[in-house]
């Protein structure tokens, strides 16, 4: 799996933008529907995944439920609000690499998160902190994107830009190499922390009454932190995600 695949956050993302607003309503809301993730791996022996995943969400009253995680979201204007979130960010390793066999095991992390969200006719603005709370990494995340959402072909089209910096502990724990766990190919690799950067394209299309097609394709630069890993084969990444999903 990839560290930064979070289908928790992917399924809030494509909620609030086929809701076209970041904050919930008081009543209960239903979102169902199912998508097709294609992501390229940047990990040695790890395969690049073609997953198909059920993209489920329940709120209610500001706070949201999926299969991967808890949500609130606390409406500070008309245009703007703060995400709490409690999510899961995957291990780069999979138990049968193994080209990556000598590694020990690196656990997947509970985290905890915080996004401010802002909303205005020419822009959107999430900033977010992500923080380790189950002494997995012991690290954060944190990070901001911008998005420029227009009308196109009867949809929304959303280009956005992103920076991200993972700090030391995290990216030590996922990429950094021992000396005892060196091996043929696997130099050992003290890791700094990384500053990466993404850009993104997602389009929204309304097919009839509730249902919405969601389709966005992204490139991610990982930084020389992570790039620079002797288990590393690459140090940018492509990923899209094909969807449909009906809101209730």
């Amino acid at each position: 799996m990839q560290m930064f695949s979070n289908r928790n956050f992917v399924m809030s993302m494509v909620c609030i933008t086929i809701s076209g607003s970041a904050f919930a309503e008081n009543g209960l809301e239903a979102t169902l529907g199912a998508g097709v993730l294609q992501m390229q791996s940047h990990v040695k022996g790890e395969k690049s995944e073609t997953e198909f995943f059920p993209m489920v969400e329940l709120s209610y009253g500001g706070f949201s439920l999926s299969a991967d995680g808890l949500g609130y979201t606390y409406e500070l204007s008309p245009l703007s609000a703060v995400f709490f979130s409690l999510g899961t960010r995957n291990s780069t390793v999979d138990g049968g690499n193994l080209t990556l066999s000598n590694l020990t095991k690196r656990d997947d992390a509970t985290e905890v998160g915080v996004a401010w969200i802002k909303n205005e006719p020419m822009f959107e603005l999430t900033t977010y902190l992500n923080a380790d709370i189950s002494n997995t990494h012991k690290g954060f995340e944190v990070g901001f994107d911008l998005g420029k959402p227009m009308m196109f072909a009867g949809g929304y089209l959303t280009p956005s830009i992103g920076v991200n910096y993972l700090s030391e502990d995290l990216v030590n724990y996922y990429y950094g190499v021992s000396s005892s766990e060196a091996s043929n190919g696997i130099k050992s690799y003290d890791a700094d922390g990384s500053l990466g950067a993404n850009l993104g394209l997602e389009y929204v299309y309304k097919i009839y009454s509730g249902w919405h097609s969601y389709t966005a394709v992204s490139w991610d630069y990982l930084g020389s932190g992570v790039g620079d890993s002797s288990i590393v084969e690459r140090d940018s990444v492509w990923s899209g995600i094909i969807g449909i999903v009906y809101e209730f």
